[in-house]
């Protein structure tokens, strides 16, 4: 039996990804592993930031990450931070690693997958310690892959199902690093505020 707080939760969460997505259509979808395979999302969150501001340093060439435009001045990311069975060490333990929605790119910085793979892998990576660098099927670090809305708007949904008994079950969307325009509540929906 599903609670009604989990359920409104469950409804927001989506009805505020889908009017984002609504209005900046993503564009890229971005799947990142951790090489020291965090448990806890916390961590995951952590090293989403870092590399949030990495690529971003790298993209606008700024001096310092202060220097970067606000959203929706500049590129858009949305991150969800998934859990996967993974083997470590010979154990099946649950792990986190990142999906993120980009969307906004008004200066076309990010105008193909093969581009943006390019510069994380080859600009970013160095500064990003907890990035696992495979590349290998299986193994790579980071897959780049054009959003496609049937398969990608509601992808990140499904652990708020598989998960929901778990601790930490409603961590899905990743709020921290997630460039969201501000929204207001009317009439029980939420609206983006121009």
């Amino acid at each position: 039996m599903e609670y009604p707080k989990y359920q409104r939760l469950v409804g927001e969460t989506k009805d505020l990804v889908h009017k984002v997505f609504h209005r900046f259509p993503p564009k890229l979808f971005i799947t990142l592993w951790w090489n020291d395979f965090p448990r806890e999302p916390i961590k995951s969150i952590s090293h989403s930031r870092h590399f949030k501001n990495v690529l971003l340093y790298n993209l606008y060439d700024v001096s310092k990450v202060g220097n970067l435009p606000k959203f929706p001045h500049r590129l858009g990311m949305m991150f969800f931070q998934e859990r996967k069975k993974h083997t470590v060490n010979g154990k099946h333990i649950q792990v986190f690693h990142t999906h993120i929605h980009l969307y906004n790119d008004r200066s076309n910085l990010t105008y193909c997958k093969g581009h943006l793979e390019s510069i994380i892998r080859h600009d970013c990576s160095s500064h990003i310690q907890k990035l696992f660098k495979g590349e290998k099927e299986g193994l790579m670090g980071v897959n780049v892959e054009y959003w496609n809305r049937e398969r990608h708007s509601g992808y990140n949904f499904k652990d708020l199902y598989q998960c929901k008994y778990q601790q930490d079950g409603d961590v899905v969307l990743d709020y921290q690093n997630s460039d969201i325009p501000k929204l207001r509540r009317t009439n029980g929906h939420i609206q983006s505020v121009h």
